[in-house]
C-alpha cells in the first residue's frame, strides 16, 4: 500500500471515530446538564412544598394562640368548643395529624382527636423540653403517638403568655406519610 492511500485509509477511519466521539461526549454533556437542570428544578420545586406546608401550620398555631389568648389552663382543657375548632382546623388539612395544647408541666393535654384527652404525659418529648429552654419554632424528631400509636412530626411553639415565662405549648402533629408520598 502506498503511503498517501495509507493516510487516506487513516483518516477514513480516524475521522468518523473522532467525530463520533465528539458526538457523543457533546451529547453525554448535553444530557448531565439537562438532569442537573431538572434535579436543581424539583429540588426547588420540593423545598417550596415544604415551606409553604410548615408556613399554614405556623399559621394554624398563630391563630391558636391568639383563640386562647387569657384563657386559663383549666378554661382550656374545659372547652369542648377548643376541641371542635381544633378538629376543624386538623380536619381542613390533609397533611395534619392532630393540633394540640400542652400544659406548662406536660402533662395535660387539649386536642382535637377527644375530647376529654386520655391523660397524657409528654414532658419527656423533645419539642417539650425544648421549648423550655427557649422560645422559639422548633420541629421535633419523628415520633409514635402515645394516643393512637400513629407515627408523627410535631412543629410547636410556646403558648405566648404576658410574662414572658413558659405557659405550656402549642402544636401540630403532622404525617410524615403526608411527605412521603407526594415526594414519591
Amino acid at each position: 500500500m502506498l503511503p498517501a492511500n495509507r493516510s487516506l485509509f487513516a483518516a477514513a477511519v480516524g475521522v468518523p471515530l473522532v467525530l463520533l466521539a465528539l458526538a457523543g461526549w457533546l451529547h453525554w454533556r448535553q444530557a448531565e446538564s439537562q438532569a442537573l437542570h431538572r434535579a436543581q428544578q424539583t429540588t426547588e420545586a420540593l423545598s417550596e412544598h415544604a415551606l409553604r406546608t410548615l408556613r399554614t401550620h405556623e399559621l394554624v398555631i398563630d391563630f391558636v394562640d391568639r383563640y386562647v389568648q387569657n384563657w386559663s389552663w383549666e378554661e382550656i382543657r374545659a372547652s369542648r368548643e377548643l376541641h371542635l375548632l381544633l378538629r376543624h382546623l386538623m380536619q381542613s388539612n390533609r397533611d395534619i395529624a392532630s393540633i394540640f395544647l400542652l400544659d406548662p408541666q406536660g402533662r395535660g393535654f387539649v386536642s382535637s382527636r377527644a375530647f376529654p384527652m386520655p391523660p397524657v404525659d409528654a414532658s419527656d418529648r423533645d419539642y417539650y423540653q425544648a421549648l423550655l429552654k427557649a422560645d422559639v419554632l422548633y420541629i421535633s424528631r419523628p415520633a409514635n403517638s402515645r394516643v393512637a400509636n400513629d407515627r408523627f412530626f410535631a412543629l410547636a411553639r410556646r403558648r405566648s403568655s404576658e410574662s414572658g415565662q413558659f405557659d405550656g405549648l402549642i402544636a401540630v402533629s403532622v404525617w410524615p406519610a403526608y411527605f412521603e408520598s407526594f415526594y414519591a
